[in-house]
């Protein structure tokens, strides 16, 4: 393919590399902050398209196409292409040979293009052929959560961090654990607390703030809602078992 020929000149060279990279990522963030498909120029001339994949809220991935010259007025001449350029040092006769090899698409072609795309993407949605890894995602969420319980957890912050909405979330926990976010997050704090209590000699008010509760307080009903024992009764109870298992 022509255009495999000029971006793997630019792409040899670490800067220019370094530029498409760049390039990508801004068309990335466009088409998440639009929910579209968008396109744009790239550095080096050519035409760029993305379309972002989305399961109601959550973001799949992109199909990103194109790296073609657009048969437009607009169009960029050669010597425009090669002063973006200049500075990668390319042999400039073997860049406008490869340049020159790259197929004109008008804009109409380019619209084609993207819907069929979306066709294709809706399809594959509609079979399942592609969907949201939903396991891998809970995974992640366990894992930040547990890192994080020392901190405010919001809901929204959450969704913010993973890119999925309140209802997807939600819905994600009843299924995999039968409980709310909230509920989930108090569990994991309470049984954070457990281990504190088993294994240190924390005072209460420094296990509360290990566990991302603030008010000693709320903790301590917290904590005898879920066990029916106070925190500084579970761990008497804790250090007697011990003691009798080693007698």
């Amino acid at each position: 393919k022509p255009w495999v020929k000029f971006c793997a000149l630019i792409n040899g060279v670490p800067e220019g590399r370094l530029r498409c990279n760049e390039s990508d990522c801004v068309l990335f963030e466009r088409s998440i902050q639009s929910r579209h498909s968008e396109s744009h120029i790239c550095h080096a001339g050519l035409t760029d398209t993305v379309v972002p994949i989305f399961n109601n809220e959550m973001l799949l991935g992109f199909v990103i196409f194109g790296q073609v010259a657009l048969n437009s007025v607009e169009r960029l001449s050669f010597d425009e292409i090669y002063q973006r350029v200049a500075d990668l040092k390319l042999d400039r006769a073997e860049f406008e040979k490869a340049y020159s090899e790259i197929k004109l698409l008008s804009q109409a072609q380019l619209d084609s293009a993207v819907e069929i795309v979306l066709m294709l993407t809706k399809y594959l949605m509609t079979e399942e052929m592609i969907k949201p890894d939903q396991d891998n995602n809970v995974d992640k969420i366990v894992e930040y959560i547990d890192l994080h319980l020392a901190e405010e957890l919001s809901i929204a912050h959450i969704c913010r961090e993973f890119n999925v909405s309140k209802n997807t979330l939600y819905n994600t926990f009843n299924q995999h654990f039968e409980c709310g976010v909230s509920e989930y997050i108090t569990s994991r704090r309470i049984t954070r607390a457990e281990q504190l209590l088993k294994t240190t000699d924390l005072p209460i008010y420094q296990i509360c703030e290990r566990c991302g509760i603030s008010n000693g307080q709320y903790f301590c009903r917290l904590f005898k809602k879920e066990k029916n024992i106070t925190p500084l009764q579970y761990r008497k109870m804790w250090k007697s078992l011990v003691q009798l298992n080693q007698a």
